[in-house]
């Protein structure tokens, strides 16, 4: 295939998930890739890739961007949930962009989550970040969006090294260091987990098709947090410690630092309201139609595949 006839992808502020887009991307013959960054780094340098400055990503700079490179979609990993107002005026200078270029007339904005169609309101940054940016999308006209979303990512159950997906510990219940497993509400809530190249390959195919849904999923392994905990001290003969956090605990913390100036405790109980709502469960039937309609010849590892996967690979 010549390189006059790939399809050019900008990527913004590739990071973490980011980079496994990236790099399906660059292995694909099909595709160029375009990164847009606010500077160079290792990452980047180790991919032979030379990033397109934006040091604000303002909306006169990506369009400058986008035109230079003849770009045809832009997808953003850029993700602020504790500053609102910045990732709204980012992500609107983006739509912006999008609309007044030349040739880029499709925008992926940064989901990246679960069933937003049901809870579009959580967690609770998503109502103050990503909700603006939807409603903006809604009334935008000459421009094609989808909302793409995952669940967990998988790769929380597997050792840090192996993965570009950071450890969250406190925020994702299972914690390798400890292993332990702190279970938020009974623990019996659906959850969807999905392994971030496996989200990743999804995505690419997902580019060309030749119309989006607003709404796409896909999904690894639907399970719950009791069921994920057993998983994995089947898998590795080894029993997990256990705590707790209830509900009630859950709907105290959000209201006692309502009004923190640190919001780390009010993000983390966010995300635990999250959590026991099951909305990180993306929707089944919507999911595996999708899967047969875009995704059809990819598979999406279980939570058991991919400890296996893990167990033989230096980096997944």
């Amino acid at each position: 295939m010549q390189a006059d006839d790939r399809q050019v992808i900008a990527l913004a502020g590739v990071g973490n998930f980011g980079r496994y887009v990236c790099e399906e991307l660059l292995e694909d013959p099909r595709f160029k890739v375009v990164v847009i960054s606010r500077g160079n780094n290792q990452w980047l340098s180790q991919h032979d890739i030379k990033p397109h400055i934006s040091e604000d990503y303002s909306r006169d700079t990506v369009l400058s961007i986008l035109n230079a490179t003849a770009a045809s979609i832009l997808i953003s990993f850029i993700d602020i949930p504790l500053d609102p107002e910045r990732f709204i005026d980012i992500h609107n200078g983006f739509i912006e962009a999008c609309i007044a270029s030349r040739q880029c007339k499709r925008f992926i904005p940064p989901e990246y989550i679960g069933n937003i169609e049901d809870f579009p309101l959580l967690p609770g940054f998503y109502a103050t970040t990503r909700e603006a940016v939807r409603e903006k999308l809604r009334q935008t006209r000459g421009l094609e969006w989808t909302l793409f979303n995952h669940g967990w990512f998988m790769d929380y159950f597997v050792p840090q090294h192996k993965t570009y997906i950071k450890a969250q510990p406190g925020i994702s219940p299972i914690d390798l260091i400890k292993w332990e497993v702190c279970v938020r509400g009974s623990g019996d809530e659906p959850q969807v987990w999905t392994s971030a190249r496996d989200a990743a390959k999804a995505m690419v195919e997902l580019l060309l098709a030749l119309k989006w849904e607003p709404y796409v999923y896909v999904a690894g392994d639907w399970n719950t947090w009791n069921e994920a905990a057993e998983t994995m001290e089947t898998f590795y003969g080894r029993r997990l410690a256990r705590t707790h956090i209830s509900k009630e605990e859950i709907e105290r913390a959000l209201v006692e630092h309502a009004d923190d100036e640190d919001k780390d405790e009010v993000y983390s109980a966010q995300v635990d309201q999250w959590n026991i709502s099951g909305a990180s469960a993306c929707p089944r039937e919507t999911t595996l139609r999708q899967r047969a309609e875009y995704f059809s010849h990819l598979h999406f590892s279980t939570l058991r595949e991919y400890l296996e996967k893990a167990e033989t690979s230096k980096f997944l």
